[in-house]
C-alpha cells in the first residue's frame, strides 16, 4: 500500500548469512566476535532485547556500514 507506515518484521534462519559472494568481502575492522549481521546502510535500527532488563538499543548504520548508538 502507497504510504504505509506500519512496522515490518523479517526472519530469517539459518547457518550463515543470506547475502550474494560479492557482499560477504565487505567488512569493517571495528567488527569483532561471531556474532554478524549484514544491513544496507543509511539506516536506524531498533534493538529489542528479550531480556526485560536490558530493554532496547537505537542505532544509526551510515552507508558506510558504521554503527553509531544513539541516545533515548
Amino acid at each position: 500500500v502507497a504510504g504505509d507506515q506500519a512496522p515490518k518484521m523479517t526472519i530469517i534462519a539459518g547457518r550463515r548469512l543470506p547475502l550474494p559472494a560479492s557482499a560477504l568481502s565487505t567488512g569493517i575492522d571495528q567488527i569483532t566476535g561471531d556474532a554478524t549481521v549484514y544491513i544496507d546502510g543509511g539506516q536506524y535500527i531498533r534493538l529489542q532485547s528479550p531480556d526485560p532488563r536490558y530493554g532496547e538499543s537505537l542505532y544509526y548504520i551510515d552507508p558506510q556500514g558504521v554503527r553509531y548508538g544513539l541516545p533515548d
